[in-house]
């Protein structure tokens, strides 16, 4: 049985980078791919992709 799940990630968990992150506290890393990037008013949507999941996060353009 498959079911959908929604998970909330608070916008200070999510942190977006292009290379391995190298002495840093970042220690749950997801693989993704970025697939769209919406500004929303003073923050950046993005919908990343893991595998064949998606996951939407909203940042900040600081993030």
């Amino acid at each position: 049985m498959k079911a959908s799940l929604r998970i909330r990630i608070a916008l200070a968990d999510v942190s977006l980078v292009l290379q391995p992150p190298q002495y840093s506290s970042i220690r749950n890393i997801l693989p993704a791919q970025l697939t769209e990037l919406l500004e929303v008013g003073e923050q950046v949507e993005v919908r990343l992709r893991i595998g064949t999941s998606e996951l939407w996060a909203r940042i900040s353009p600081w993030a």
